[in-house]
């Protein structure tokens, strides 16, 4: 799922550092983008268009969310069919309806009769960019496989050449399975792989949206427009990342977040000057540049927005360009990183995933291999940092250990969790499209405490959630606290 940036709360960007030509659009761009639209590579035009589009749009084109709208119903939706690396795929224009010798384009703000042309120019854009994406990510992850097994291998003590040799051998007690499935490695990535069978494109509460092991994905005509501003199909690659059963699937999927490793490749690109500044999947990538790379995002806020009233910003743009200016060799070089990370989990999921689970955190993988590849520089610089981790060694190993072994609650011990598992809350978080921000202050307007949610069932969970919502709908009286 590609969410929108939870921009709102941060703030705003600005001009002059990389001052590269904005392009204005053609008269060829699809007929749903707002009139005077740009491609911007300027970091402080780029952002203030991203606001202004949003606004734009937001109301008739945007995402608004499941309960803001009426459902629909797209059996009537256009559909264009194309073959791709051996696999058909059906491409669904759900807004786009033929009445007669007529067609009608919807939003919701209203309808209106669009000609072939250009509904032609439509269905060429989003095929173009679907064409891209699909390159990009092959591109990507074309040496995770290699990467994995090489790993694998090592940490088995076995040569990559025996392994190699066996990997797509029957198991001889299960003659179905290969070594390769049994120890869940990937299958040499191929263009393929990121082709989905049905790529709709429509309204839904978010940007995008894929469901895993089913090969379907939405995107939406404001995701289109947030794509075209960025010069790549940054939401089309993250759901057909997602989409991707060689990359996430059922169930070790679960363990681990698919989001993050979703935005791996299109939120760290250089062009791509907003995200890593504000996108909610990147929050945790935002404290680990503060740790190890010194940029500090909450400071640097602090001192670039001169004036915020009621939303209006006001930017010191020459502070902001300095920064954002750093932030383009932190993006190539997290892309390198993370690529590893990706090498080390596919090389052995099975024990990623429960180590992530026994730390309750997705991203512990992560966090892990930015440890193993950096040294911290939070406190004061490289040089006083170590200096510190030095004088403390002791405490912090006696620290690490005691949370490690506190962690997820002692196996067999009989402790109680100190709440539900990752597992559920991740499922929870998809199943109601909400982000774990959100349901935080939904937790505190209805006074839901650590122990309200402590051992609780998924099925608890949703029981609790829909309780809340109904709440929320005022079906129940007034907000009070929900046990």
């Amino acid at each position: 799922m590609r969410a929108k940036g939870s921009f709102f709360a941060v703030l705003a960007v600005l001009p002059a550092l990389l001052a590269v030509p904005s392009f204005s659009a053609a008269q060829t761009v699809p007929h749903y983008f707002p009139d005077g639209i740009e491609r911007l590579s300027e970091p402080a035009r780029q952002w203030e268009a991203y606001l202004r589009y949003m606004n734009a749009t937001d109301i008739c084109r945007g995402t608004l969310g499941a309960d803001a709208t009426f459902p629909r119903d797209f059996s009537r939706a256009i559909t264009v069919e194309r073959v791709y690396e051996g696999k058909k795929v059906t491409f669904y224009f759900e807004p786009w309806v033929r009445t007669g010798d007529k067609i009608v384009f919807y939003d919701f703000c209203g309808q209106r009769t669009v000609t072939e042309a250009e509904f032609q120019v439509v269905v060429d854009d989003l095929v173009s960019q679907f064409e891209k994406a699909v390159q990009m990510g092959a591109e990507y992850y074309r040496e995770l496989e290699k990467l994995a097994v090489r790993a694998r291998a090592k940490r088995i003590g076995m040569s990559e050449g025996d392994l190699r040799a066996r990997l797509d051998q029957p198991v001889p007690d299960a003659p179905n399975v290969t070594y390769r499935e049994l120890q869940q490695l990937p299958r040499p990535m191929t263009k393929a792989d990121f082709v989905p069978r049905e790529v709709h494109f429509g309204y839904t509460p978010y940007f995008g949206v894929a469901w895993l092991n089913t090969g379907v994905l939405w995107v939406t005509p404001q995701s289109r427009i947030v794509d075209y501003l960025y010069g790549h199909p940054s939401v089309l690659l993250h759901e057909m990342t997602h989409a991707n059963a060689n990359l996430q699937s059922y169930p070790l999927s679960n363990g681990i977040d698919v989001e993050l490793i979703a935005s791996i490749p299109e939120m760290l690109l250089d062009e791509d000057h907003i995200s890593l500044m504000y996108h909610g999947y990147l929050a945790d990538v935002r404290d680990m540049v503060n740790v190890y790379f010194g940029f500090d995002f909450a400071q640097v806020r602090r001192e670039v927005v001169v004036f915020d009233h009621v939303r209006n910003l006001r930017i010191d743009t020459a502070k902001f360009n300095e920064h954002v200016g750093k932030l383009i060799e932190v993006r190539r070089e997290l892309r390198k990183a993370f690529l590893k990370t990706l090498e080390e989990f596919y090389s052995d999921q099975v024990f990623w995933t429960s180590f992530n689970e026994k730390m309750q955190d997705t991203r512990a993988v992560f966090r892990v291999m930015m440890a193993f590849a950096y040294d911290p520089t939070i406190a004061g610089g490289h040089a006083e940092t170590m200096k510190f981790l030095q004088r403390n060694h002791r405490k912090i190993m006696q620290m690490a250990n005691e949370a490690y072994r506190k962690s997820g609650g002692e196996s067999g011990s009989g402790e109680s969790r100190r709440g539900p598992s990752q597992a559920s809350l991740d499922l929870l978080e998809q199943m109601s499209g909400m982000s774990r921000d959100d349901m935080l202050r939904l937790a505190r307007k209805y006074r839901i405490t650590e122990d309200d949610v402590r051992d609780k069932s998924f099925p608890e969970l949703v029981d609790l959630y829909m309780r809340i919502m109904e709440m929320e709908a005022g079906r129940t009286g007034a907000p009070g606290r929900v046990q």
